[in-house]
């Protein structure tokens, strides 16, 4: 009864808070969001990934997230962009995070141009993983010199190996031949050991490996502000802020307004009604 008697108060509260934020909302810039999402380590592409290493990696996705934030390479993002501002500015446009007990990386970066934003995201991935050998302690240079020499290796072992499986395959074979073949298997046997050195000595990094398995696009559409989303809030509030001022108007009056209340009050019957003519 409280409700009905104001409706029209109800109404006009929830048409105006409604209206305010509707309002507010289409007015704010828009925000767009992109995200790049990196992995540590080589778990995603190793047949039997070794479990220390996938802790490793897990650990280590932290800290590159810690990294991904830092001046240096904010700064370089900036640069590469031609962004406008300061590396305090874009840190607040830009996050990373890691999920516990993966190895998963997300960066994510918010402009008011959808293309912007996808580029930041991108830039700084990049960046960080430009970075990530100066992270994990070894020179750029080292190990491209130790992947050179395993892709020569493999090279000399599939000549070889090609050359001892034709002579192998001979019916008969003569005197130099078959020095040919033992020298060829001993060059098998010195050449799969340097192979198993270096690709051990390579994969000692594989745990701190960081690429990219999902480059940042540019967003359809905001995610800020939403107005009707807000507008459906403001409903919800502008309800509950008009029943709260209609039940206190009605808890603060204490005005007589009935017979019975007069009963009540007074503990003597009603005689008589005056009504009032419009």
């Amino acid at each position: 009864a409280i409700l009905r008697a104001r409706l029209p108060l109800i109404l006009a509260v929830i048409v105006i808070v409604t209206g305010a934020s509707f309002g507010y909302s289409s007015l704010q810039p828009k925000v767009y969001q992109a995200e790049a999402t990196l992995v540590v380590g080589q778990s995603l592409s190793s047949v039997n990934p070794d479990y220390t290493a996938l802790l490793a990696s897990q650990s280590l996705s932290t800290t590159y997230a810690t990294v991904a934030t830092t001046r240096p390479l904010l700064q370089n993002v900036i640069e590469s962009l031609g962004l406008p501002g300061t590396t305090d500015d874009l840190a607040r446009r830009v996050s990373a995070s890691a999920a516990i007990g993966s190895t998963i990386l997300t960066i994510t970066a918010q402009d008011g141009d959808p293309a912007r934003a996808a580029a930041i995201a991108n830039a700084l991935a990049n960046q960080l993983i430009a970075a990530s050998p100066a992270v994990q302690g070894r020179q750029t240079g080292v190990q491209k010199f130790v992947d050179a020499d395993l892709q020569a290796t493999q090279a000399q072992i599939q000549a070889a190996q090609a050359e001892a499986n034709t002579l192998g395959g001979l019916t008969t074979r003569t005197a130099v031949q078959n020095a040919r073949l033992a020298t060829l298997q001993a060059e098998l046997t010195s050449l799969q050991g340097t192979y198993a050195t270096l690709l051990g000595f390579s994969s000692s990094g594989s745990a701190n490996l960081l690429s990219s398995i999902q480059p940042a696009v540019a967003p359809a559409g905001p995610i800020s502000p939403r107005p009707l989303l807000n507008a459906l809030l403001a409903i919800v509030l502008g309800l509950l802020l008009a029943a709260s001022v209609v039940f206190l108007l009605a808890y603060l009056d204490d005005t007589v307004q009935t017979p019975e209340a007069v009963e009540e009050l007074t503990g003597l019957p009603t005689l008589g009604t005056v009504l009032r003519m419009a």
